[in-house]
């Protein structure tokens, strides 16, 4: 097993950083305004670091009206910081 896949394995296992919720977590790899104003860039094309991964619930990734991939990275930032 890779590092990398290790460590988003490890992800998994964590609680949403929104609600706390531990069921159904991804890793979420974490892009956006707040990590550009902190010099973190990727390439066009190209994903960010595993190790950036963040655990999200379904809820705050993709199923609902406040999940990242549905709000936009920018206004789920302003949202939940």
């Amino acid at each position: 097993m890779t590092k990398n896949k290790e460590h988003l394995d490890l992800i998994r296992t964590l609680p949403c950083c929104i609600c706390k919720s531990v069921v159904g977590i991804t890793a979420h790899h974490a892009y956006g305004p707040s990590m550009t104003r902190r010099g973190i860039s990727k390439s066009i094309n190209s994903k960010v670091s595993d190790y950036l991964a963040i655990p999200l619930c379904p809820v705050h990734h993709q199923h609902s009206n406040v999940a990242i991939h549905v709000l936009g990275v920018s206004k789920w930032e302003d949202t939940f910081g």
